[in-house]
């Protein structure tokens, strides 16, 4: 039962922030509902978001590859892992549509400051991939100088590398999708690289 109760709540917080264009990640949900009136650990955390990806209602994306099963290798190493699940981002499941795609096209133009070639869903997913292939080299050096150092920042460069890398390998309506989830992390991190 997703439409209330627990699993509600955690889609609706998930919901929330996708839709302001902000990661959903693991360690964000289980800060989150660490908190009152929650007051959820951890496992409970895991447990109630890969009941929603069992339901179909979530989609995960660790490593920079997109879970949409709870049954699949992928998804069978990332949520026992407490590491991998913090890293993990999650967004809810939609099927593409065009305002999905014409919120792309908007956010890129906002986000890089150029336009696209053309307002459908090949030329927007082809752009984003090009231009975040060119910008994902300088996240993963700028994150590496900062671990080398021990300085501040690493997370908001490391929360933005995985919709990049999931970007660039997912299918074209995934590669829409997860933008616009995350197209200001993805913004503010390579300001900062």
């Amino acid at each position: 039962e997703t439409g209330s109760g627990p699993l509600a709540e955690i889609l609706g917080l998930i919901q929330n922030r996708v839709s302001y264009g902000e990661t959903a990640s693991g360690r964000w949900l289980v800060e989150e509902l660490d908190k009152s009136p929650f007051g959820w650990s951890m496992d409970l955390v895991r447990l109630l978001v890969v009941s929603l990806l069992r339901a179909g209602k979530l989609e995960a994306t660790s490593k920079g590859q997109v879970l949409e099963s709870a049954l699949g290798l992928d998804a069978r190493n990332t949520f026992p892992n407490n590491n991998l699940f913090r890293q993990a981002s999650f967004r809810p499941k939609v099927v593409l549509e065009f305002q999905h795609v014409v919120e792309a096209y908007t956010h890129f133009k906002d986000t890089f400051g150029r336009d696209v070639a053309a307002l459908d869903q090949t030329a927007v997913a082809t752009a984003l991939r090009e231009e975040l292939g060119r910008r994902e080299a300088d996240l993963a050096d700028a994150l590496a100088l900062l671990e080398r150092g021990g300085l501040p920042g690493q997370d908001l460069l490391r929360g933005a590398l995985e919709p990049v890398r999931a970007i660039q390998r997912g299918r074209e309506d995934q590669a829409i999708l997860t933008f616009n989830g995350s197209y200001r992390e993805i913004r503010d991190a390579t300001e900062r690289a």
